[in-house]
């Protein structure tokens, strides 16, 4: 995986997720033009795929002085992994039939 460097100008700098951020994170998670700061002891807990690739990251990229782990997915699929994560599967069905009718 590549390491991004969000210092440089020629970088579009990821924009913060308004609902999927927590002050308390302690990793920050960028997916497309997204970034959201998680917590990475309940991902690992509840996705052994994620909490391999923290593991094995290199955690000299930061942003907001937190690890970054940059994943290829777009964000709105990492927003649906971590909102079924934080607030059940159950809310992704309600939310998700709420945009569609």
């Amino acid at each position: 995986m590549d390491v991004i460097d969000f210092s440089t100008s020629n970088v579009h700098s990821p924009i913060k997720h308004t609902d999927l951020y927590f002050k308390d994170g302690n990793i920050v998670i960028v997916a497309g033009m997204s970034y959201f700061l998680v917590h990475q002891g309940l991902l690992s807990r509840h996705s052994e795929v994620l909490g391999q690739l923290m593991h094995t990251m290199d955690s000299s990229q930061t942003l907001e002085g937190r690890p970054v782990l940059a994943l290829p997915d777009a964000s709105i699929d990492i927003a649906h992994l971590l909102k079924a994560i934080y607030d059940g599967v159950s809310e992704i069905f309600v939310s998700l039939s709420l945009h569609s009718g």
